[in-house]
């Protein structure tokens, strides 16, 4: 009797282990974790990863994740299925644009509040302008990049992941006529300015705020409706009429030439209207006196800047607006509302003190009262 009990429970035990543990057919019918399309293209899901490779032996260094129009809905189905478990993503550094069948998976992101993408490592060749459609996802590359310039011209945010090998606008000509300088946000030119360096304007058009001409420096009108019309572009311009950026600054020594002054005064967009603002060292009353961080505005921070510098030449302390010896010197010509030294730093004649610091903000508070602050009046008293 014993024995029939217990043959009953063991035989009961098999079954509910049984009837608890997947069926075969139910492991057939699991997604794989990785495949294949199109061939060339594999992707694999490693926990919140989902990366696409290039296969090793396809030499094409500049390649379209695409269906290659061959892939059938089984073929893409397994990976967009996971989308809503990715929080990142992995492109093949050869990838620089995607097909509108996948990146139309990607971007029901949108639409879809359980898809939330978080990073896209890609190469340094990825058209981000072309083909961003991850949401809010931050774009990881080299940088100097062309994929860190297209990001930028869009607002994507960017983290890099080291410097490009062939970098993209970090700009300096063989003849050095052309630096750009990624730290100051600077474009500084020399020499015979001409429609070829020009173009170094609208190539990073909005990463720098201020563009020096340097002393000497000319604008060599091979062909001046070219060279306005790059000056116009890169100047004036915004990536993807992008609102959140300011236009840059022109500073310039007198030594450019009345004639080119009054050009690049005269560069303007009717819509919006909006003109160069223009500093030439030693110009009486310049345009942006008072700007003493270089930003294009007058506001507190320049009053602060120049309030900073005088405490620390009162301590005895070295003091500078600027680590730039050039640059310093616009900012300190700027800063020093009444005297307009050229110098750079406090002479017997010229200093840098409290009184500046007062009239910018001065200038400032008539600024934001809706009123038309003139300098002359407020140096005066």
């Amino acid at each position: 009797m014993k024995l029939k009990s217990k043959a009953a429970a063991y035989l009961l035990a098999i079954s509910m282990m049984a009837a608890s543990l997947p069926s075969i057919s139910s492991f057939a019918e699991e997604a794989p974790t990785s495949g294949t399309f199109n061939e060339i293209f594999s992707w694999e899901l490693s926990g919140d990863t989902l990366t696409f490779k290039v296969d090793e032996n396809y030499t094409d260094e500049h390649i379209t994740l695409d269906t290659g129009g061959r892939a059938t809905d089984y073929e893409l189905k397994p990976w967009r299925d996971y989308l809503p478990q990715v929080k990142h993503i992995v492109l093949d550094e050869k990838i620089y644009d995607i097909d509108s069948t996948i990146w139309s998976e990607f971007s029901r992101c949108y639409t879809d509040e359980s898809i939330n993408f978080e990073t896209v490592t890609v190469g340094e060749g990825f058209d981000v302008e072309y083909s961003w459609h991850f949401g809010d996802a931050v774009v990881i590359a080299p940088k100097y990049s062309y994929t860190d310039y297209s990001a930028f011209q869009i607002g994507v945010s960017f983290e890099s992941n080291g410097i490009a090998k062939e970098p993209y606008y970090e700009i300096v000509d063989e003849e050095n006529k052309v630096e750009y300088v990624e730290d100051l946000s600077l474009l500084r030119m020399s020499g015979a300015v001409n429609d070829a360096s020009s173009r170094a304007l609208y190539k990073v058009q909005g990463r720098y705020r201020s563009v020096l001409l340097q002393d000497g420096a000319y604008l060599e009108k091979e062909s001046e409706t070219d060279l306005i019309t790059y000056f116009k572009l890169g100047l004036l311009a915004l990536p993807n009429d992008r609102s959140d950026l300011r236009k840059p600054i022109v500073l310039c020594y007198p030594s450019i030439g009345e004639e080119n002054i009054k050009d690049m005064r005269s560069l303007n967009y009717s819509k919006p209207k909006v003109s160069v603002k223009l500093a030439v060292l030693g110009e009486a009353n310049p345009e942006l006196k008072g700007d003493a961080n270089l930003d294009g505005i007058v506001d507190m921070s320049d009053a602060t800047a120049a309030l900073e510098y005088y405490a620390k030449r009162t301590a005895g302390l070295d003091a500078s607006f600027k680590d730039d010896e050039e640059l310093n010197k616009f900012s300190y010509y700027l800063a020093d509302t009444d005297t307009e030294s050229i110098n750079g730093a406090d002479s017997e004649d010229a200093k840098v003190d409290i009184s500046d610091a007062t009239n910018i903000l001065t200038y400032y508070a008539q600024s934001i009262a809706g009123l038309e602050p003139d300098w002359n009046n407020i140096v005066s008293k």
